[in-house]
């Protein structure tokens, strides 16, 4: 998967926050985790930031009411141009 450009899981009824192997998405342009997650903002932004944050443009993690914390410090993603975050609670 240390290719993949583009992944949407979007509303999967998936439960828990992302793997550590997505720190390995190294190519990772679009994501869309919309409805998919839960736990700590912080430690999903930790996690993926590890090698995404170079080539990842665009971040949905809308409408999961199961996520907490405050916004973490996202400047590291340099070639970020989208963040969706509405109905985060």
């Amino acid at each position: 998967m240390s290719s993949l450009e583009y992944l949407s899981i979007y509303d999967s009824e998936l439960e828990g926050g992302i793997p550590n192997s997505f720190a390995k998405l190294c190519r990772l342009r679009e994501l869309d985790l919309g409805g998919s997650l839960s736990g700590q903002l912080s430690d999903f932004v930790e996690t993926l930031s590890k090698c995404a944050q170079m080539t990842l443009e665009s971040l949905d993690i809308s409408n999961n009411p199961n996520i907490s914390g405050s916004l973490p410090d996202l400047t590291n993603f340099l070639s970020l141009k989208y963040l969706s975050l509405w109905a985060i609670t």
